[in-house]
């Protein structure tokens, strides 16, 4: 636990010495320095620190001698496959596998975050305490997946559909969960206002119902891909962790329509804030989905991330300085509480204690 706290810790000097804020030439140094640092941390760790890390680590020379005509019979998407043999060309060391894909999704969402965020240094410490980090290091395939999502997010902001729906077609070739976002295009096209925001609540309380039969569904469905969710559908940090994460985002869900509430009297905000609260607010509905089996807990993941930039981009929609300042406290010592509250639950993402592979 502490070695995580160190790393953020790391992050507020970083804020402090470079002041990021300042220009984009420091808001990019910022940014190259302290992602540069997560991402050898994240490359350099052993094959036992991750929940599905070792999984990976075991395949990677079973896929890499696979012929190509064989990759389409494993439980692996064939794009994340396809990946695992090039890379076995190269290299026929495991760790390579954790190296290269480690690097990939730490410098994606640090280019994510340069290119959207208005607050580059807050975007960090939600990264890090909203256990987007510590997801990344547990679940490659996925993140991998999330990874490239967000690489097209900017062309879902400016209202581009075409590129983004090519981005999920790619991104699904890593993890099937990716098609998930093809909801995202519809639910931006709404506004950000109270009425949407119980439409999440009422939608949260409809996927609680539905997540189980939905689950047996597509368990029969995937057969050998996804079956074994059914033989050990808790996962995570149980069922205290389950509730703990749902509750947690429908508290920043509240906290981004407070940051709205200006421009729901009247002043319209900027048409990427709105959307990007839009997508984040599905972690709503699948976090509670996630509450009757921790399964769904993937999705509420897949859409986490969106919160590095929707929730520091949201404080600046309030005028009043002073309020802005308070309003990030309150935002920094809440994610702070949650941070330190699922990294000293036993079996959360195992990613406690940190080791190197060497």
């Amino acid at each position: 636990m502490w070695f995580y706290l160190i790393l953020l810790v790391m992050t507020c000097l970083a804020n402090l010495v470079i002041r990021p804020s300042k220009s984009n030439r420091r808001k990019a140094a910022f940014l190259i320095s302290v992602f540069g640092v997560l991402g050898v941390v994240a490359a350099l760790r052993a094959p036992w620190v991750g929940a599905d890390t070792m999984q990976y680590y075991r395949y990677y020379s079973v896929i890499g001698n696979l012929n190509w005509e064989e990759l389409g019979f494993i439980r692996y998407e064939w794009g994340y496959s396809a990946f695992c043999k090039l890379l076995y060309s190269i290299s026929q060391e495991p760790q390579t596998l954790i190296i290269v894909s480690s690097l990939f999704i730490v410098i994606s969402i640090g280019v994510f975050v340069h290119r959207c965020s208005k607050d580059a240094f807050l975007s960090v410490v939600i990264y890090i305490c909203c256990q987007v980090y510590t997801f990344n290091l547990s679940t490659m395939r996925q993140s991998i997946a999330i990874a490239i999502i967000l690489l097209f997010i900017p062309s879902l902001l400016k209202g581009k559909t075409i590129p983004f729906v090519a981005g999920v077609i790619l991104s699904a070739q890593f993890h099937t969960t990716s098609w998930i976002y093809l909801l995202l295009p519809f639910i931006i096209r709404f506004r950000f206002t109270p009425k949407i925001v119980a439409v999440f609540i009422f939608a949260a309380l409809i996927g609680y119902f539905a997540s189980v039969p939905l689950l047996n569904f597509i368990g029969g469905m995937s057969g050998h891909t996804y079956g074994d969710y059914l033989i050990n559908p808790e996962t995570g940090g149980g069922k205290f962790g389950s509730v703990l994460t749902f509750g947690f985002y429908l508290i920043l869900l509240f906290a981004q329509l407070y940051c709205s509430r200006y421009c729901i009297a009247g002043k319209a905000p900027a048409a990427q804030i709105e959307r990007s609260q839009l997508a984040a607010g599905m972690t709503v509905p699948t976090g509670a989905m996630g509450i009757a089996t921790n399964a769904f807990l993937r999705l509420t993941y897949s859409f986490s991330p969106l919160l590095i930039i929707s929730l520091p981009n949201s404080l600046q929609l309030i005028p009043n300085k002073r309020e802005a300042f308070l309003v990030k406290l309150l935002v920094v010592a809440f994610v702070f509480t949650y941070f330190v509250l699922t990294l000293t639950r036993e079996g959360w993402f195992m990613v406690v204690p940190y080791e190197v592979f060497f």
